[in-house]
């Protein structure tokens, strides 16, 4: 069916050029209407439309209509990933608070676009993301969303402590079937809380702009990053950095915010990151690549391994937001 609804654009193309609704729908039966899924194409396997005109005395212009297409289908809105926050092993009592880790891996860090690159080149974000992406309705329709966190009680999980050939301490968890087994004392820690950094938003900056030129560890002004970037369902991969371009940190769509930026142990999700009505289209990365975008305060320090549970909540069209 496809092939033959191409057939019937390509030779009505100056009709369908000039009037795109006017199409010779007497000759389309119901049953005739394609269907189509993402990435297929719109007309099939005709490439060309055969115009064979010739200029000539009579005729010192000629003209041929061919078309052009693209279509949309339109998503949902989805949590596409959450960050993994790893505060590392420290001497206890060290400090009060602590960053998180550095990324020493090349391919989970941003990276520079070369000099005179294209607004359309691809450019590299970081792996240690929060990715949301909205495409529920047409771009400047978008109903808003909020992305709430809870930050769960750390609990002590099950490990032993050695010295090595160098005396130097090390400590070593259980893990069974790729996870940490919580310790049989039950220990609990619940006084902790998270620290978020000032984000820095792209507002249509380039991409270099935005890393502000660095090459260390100091990615977005030190803190955390909050930018427009692309997205697709078929090969979308949380081990994988985010990708974007100038162009698309240039779009006109109002961007999703920083909003709460402290976080405690009390059960209650706090709102860290949204949209207002109308604005946050596509796809958005709250981006911690950063060591410092994260810190975690610790009143309480005990010896041993501790993990938490942190739950990210997706919220449609929340019923208010700070500059909703």
């Amino acid at each position: 069916m496809k092939k033959s609804w191409a057939r019937l654009l390509s030779i009505s193309a100056l009709a369908l050029l000039a009037f795109p609704m006017a199409v010779e729908t007497s000759t389309i039966q119901a049953d005739d209407s394609p269907t189509y899924k993402v990435g297929e194409p719109l007309f099939g396997d005709n490439y060309a439309t055969v115009v064979g005109s010739a200029v000539d005395d009579a005729n010192p212009n000629v003209s041929g209509g061919s078309v052009l297409g693209v279509g949309f289908v339109p998503g949902p809105l989805t949590l596409n990933q959450v960050p993994i926050f790893d505060f590392g092993i420290h001497q206890l009592g060290s400090s009060s608070k602590y960053s998180l880790q550095e990324i020493t891996s090349a391919d989970n860090l941003p990276a520079m676009l070369p000099d005179n690159h294209g607004g359309d080149d691809t450019a590299k974000g970081g792996n240690r993301s929060l990715v949301v992406t909205d495409t529920r309705q047409a771009q400047g329709s978008a109903d808003g969303y909020t992305v709430s966190l809870t930050f769960g009680p750390l609990i002590k999980v099950e490990s032993t402590t050695s010295v090595d050939a160098d005396g130097n301490a090390i400590i070593t968890p259980k893990i069974v079937d790729g996870s940490f087994v919580p310790d049989p004392s039950g220990a609990k820690i619940t006084d902790a809380h998270l620290e978020f950094s000032n984000a820095k938003v792209s507002d249509g900056a380039d991409w270099n702009t935005f890393l502000a030129g660095s090459a260390d560890t100091k990615y977005f002004s030190g803190g955390t990053g909050i930018y427009p970037a692309f997205y697709n369902a078929a090969d979308f991969d949380a081990r994988k950095p985010i990708t974007t371009s100038d162009n698309r940190l240039k779009d006109d769509t109002k961007a999703s915010f920083q909003m709460g930026q402290n976080i405690s142990q009390d059960g209650n999700g706090i709102d860290i990151f949204g949209a207002s009505k109308t604005e946050g289209y596509a796809t958005w990365a709250y981006d911690f690549t950063n060591s410092t975008s994260a810190y975690l305060a610790m009143p309480t320090q005990n010896g041993g391994i501790w993990v938490a549970t942190l739950t990210w909540t997706l919220t449609s069209d929340p019923a208010t937001l700070p500059n909703g």
